[in-house]
């Protein structure tokens, strides 16, 4: 593995931890189920605008890899924020 590939799995990482945090910090706060799962239904919406945008905008250079790219990123952030809540949630019923 190169460092292009090392620096790639970084940047998924953070982004998965990023929701993963968000999780956390919101559960501290406040026991609403829409506010802790708000950056997964902002990502269902956004993941809809690129998948459109993707169908729909002509071939341009690498413009498809940046919506994939986008894709990809915004999925790992609403699977850290999904797996933590389902997480937490499973701690507090017990």
């Amino acid at each position: 593995m190169d460092s292009s590939n090392i620096r790639l799995f970084l940047v998924f990482g953070g982004f998965f931890l990023g929701g993963a945090l968000y999780s956390i910090l919101v559960s501290l706060v406040t026991k609403n189920t829409i506010v802790r799962y708000l950056p997964s239904l902002l990502g269902i919406l956004l993941l809809a605008y690129n998948v459109f945008k993707l169908l729909t905008v002509p071939d341009e250079g690498f413009l498809h890899i940046g919506y994939v790219l986008t894709m990809a990123l915004i999925g790992l952030v609403m699977l850290g924020n999904t797996i933590l809540n389902l997480i937490i949630r499973a701690r507090r019923r017990t």
